[in-house]
């Protein structure tokens, strides 16, 4: 198996100064980004200190509601891999 890709976002004050938003992407259960998590807020409340945090959560979010719309990518890489 390859290297998983990150499948997540991080705006650095790109958007707006003082700003930063962790974002995923949610997918159905054809493996179509579906939709879209994120986290915003100024960079007093969302410190690099806990971006390593609330990525994690944000991508948990993410995974989660896409396996509630049927994704499901390690089944289907299992068989990629196996056939």
């Amino acid at each position: 198996l390859g290297a998983r890709p990150v499948r997540l976002a991080v705006d650095d004050e790109e958007a707006g100064a003082g700003s930063r938003c962790v974002g995923a992407p949610i997918f159905d259960q054809s493996g179509n980004v579906a939709a879209a998590i994120s986290v915003s807020g100024p960079i007093t409340r969302i410190d690099r200190g806990k971006l390593l945090q609330i990525s994690k959560s944000v991508r948990e979010g993410a995974q989660l509601i896409s396996r509630n719309l049927g994704y499901a990518m390690e089944l289907s890489r299992i068989a990629t891999v196996s056939s």
